[in-house]
């Protein structure tokens, strides 16, 4: 009689995949943690956020969304940092694209842009 039986070996495989799929997820939202909580996003964000007339076109409040981490115009190393962030108004949706570099021990704002998706709500 073998100890490996189609029934334990089916049974350790969902075990595995459920441990796989749980560590994939962590990892993907720690990562997401971290994008966010580091100095590019929150300087592009502040950017966004320190022009009046832009908020007022996309109605506050603003939500910000989660990046697509597989979208390869998203790139961050110690030095740049392309930023594609979906974000929902009250009045328009749509994506801020940013590209924030690193001067000298500063990080700098080069290019702030929104790409609309949605007509606007009253």
């Amino acid at each position: 009689m073998s100890f490996y039986n189609v029934k334990n070996l089916v049974g350790l495989s969902g075990v595995v995949g459920l441990v796989m799929a749980g560590t994939i997820l962590y990892r993907h939202r720690r990562i997401q943690k971290n994008i966010t909580k580091g100095v590019p996003y929150q300087l592009a964000i502040k950017e966004l956020d320190s022009h009046p007339n832009v908020c007022k076109l996309l109605g506050r409040p603003i939500s910000l969304k989660q990046l697509d981490l597989s979208d390869k115009e998203v790139r961050i190393d110690h030095r740049s940092a392309s930023l594609k962030v979906p974000f929902s108004g009250s009045k328009r949706s749509g994506v801020i694209h940013a590209v924030v570099k690193k001067r000298e021990d500063d990080w700098e704002v080069l290019k702030l842009s929104i790409e609309l998706e949605t007509p606007m709500r009253e």
